[in-house]
């Protein structure tokens, strides 16, 4: 489903329109971009783009925002894999537009992101990951709260080498610890 509008402090969440699809193509034809974004995010083939943003705005298992910074779309999040018994979901951020890295999006998005998936959905847990080259995710996860749980040797190949995941968690008790009032 296309997740509620919720306005941060320098970020909207919003539905990605239609005629912003071609920026999704762009971002998943820049391998700079695919190397910096959670690891769930990967290129979508032009073929079947349409289909993903049709599918993006139905799916019950899932909630999926675009990231609205200074007027403009400059990437994309989702809670996705939602299990609704065991209240727990994945995660994933891409911040496609380069202007908006090393800006705070990617945490503010994330901190957004966990504050309605725990008061709004009452889940439990998150879970997210990241490459462990990706320097920006991994600082954002760990501004958000999340914490290494575990890393997958060698899980990853892009640039001609092996890279290890790195497997991240947030659990709502931490985060309500750490923000009691939102």
């Amino acid at each position: 489903m296309w997740g509620i509008r919720i306005e941060g402090r320098t970020i909207l969440l919003r539905p990605i329109v239609e005629s912003e699809l071609p920026l999704l193509l762009e971002w998943g034809a820049d391998s700079e971009v695919l190397r910096s974004a959670e690891v769930d995010y990967q290129a979508i083939a032009p073929s079947e783009l349409k289909k993903w943003w049709e599918r993006a705005g139905t799916d019950p298992a899932a909630f999926h925002w675009g990231l609205e910074h200074e007027g403009r779309l400059v990437g994309r999040t989702a809670i996705l894999y939602l299990d609704w018994q065991m209240r727990m979901a994945w995660t994933a951020t891409q911040l496609g537009d380069p202007t908006a890295w090393e800006q705070g999006v990617a945490a503010e998005t994330m901190e957004l992101r966990s504050e309605y998936a725990f008061r709004q959905l009452g889940l439990h847990k998150l879970d997210s990951a990241c490459a462990e080259d990706s320097q920006g995710c991994r600082e954002a996860h760990q501004r958000a709260g999340y914490r290494e749980m575990a890393r997958l040797k060698e899980q990853l190949y892009r640039d001609g080498r092996w890279h290890d995941e790195i497997l991240t968690e947030l659990v709502a008790e931490d985060w309500m610890r750490d923000h009691p009032t939102a």
